[in-house]
């Protein structure tokens, strides 16, 4: 039964009725974009954009396990109202195509993680960007 159900229309329902108990979603607020896999299932995980910290529901989008996260959120970017919006991915959307996406066809502005498996883009930043001082102990 379930797969006669229209996903778009369901989350048009719950968008609905977020927005008449809630209002609308803040502007100012950065939207997060994360996927979680269901510990029982058929192996293909959700992304869900969320403002932070009010946690508004923005849509979502199923990640086949044929595919990953990455073309996802570029399909699901374009149902959202990103623009001069900041949006924030974890370190799998750290790619050049996502960011020019997000800038350049929505503009949105982005924040993205680097981890050590993207040596020359942590390189670029370490050299262009100066790291805060810590103030706190050990420092």
């Amino acid at each position: 039964m379930l797969q006669r159900v229209d996903a778009a229309k369901v989350e048009q329902a719950i968008l609905a009725i977020q927005e008449q108990m809630r209002g609308p979603a803040p502007k100012e607020q950065l939207i997060v974009l994360d996927g979680k896999e269901p510990r029982h299932g058929s192996g293909a995980s959700i992304l869900s954009a969320v403002t932070v910290p009010s946690q508004h529901y923005l849509g979502s989008a199923l990640v086949d396990q044929k595919t990953n996260e990455i073309p996802v959120a570029r399909e699901l970017f374009n149902r959202l109202e990103l623009e001069g919006r900041l949006v924030s991915l974890d370190a799998l959307h750290t790619q050049n195509e996502t960011a020019r996406a997000l800038v350049l066809e929505h503009g949105a502005d982005y924040l993205l993680t680097v981890k050590g498996n993207q040596p020359t883009v942590r390189e670029q930043i370490e050299t262009l960007v100066t790291a805060p001082q810590g103030d706190f102990f050990p420092s």
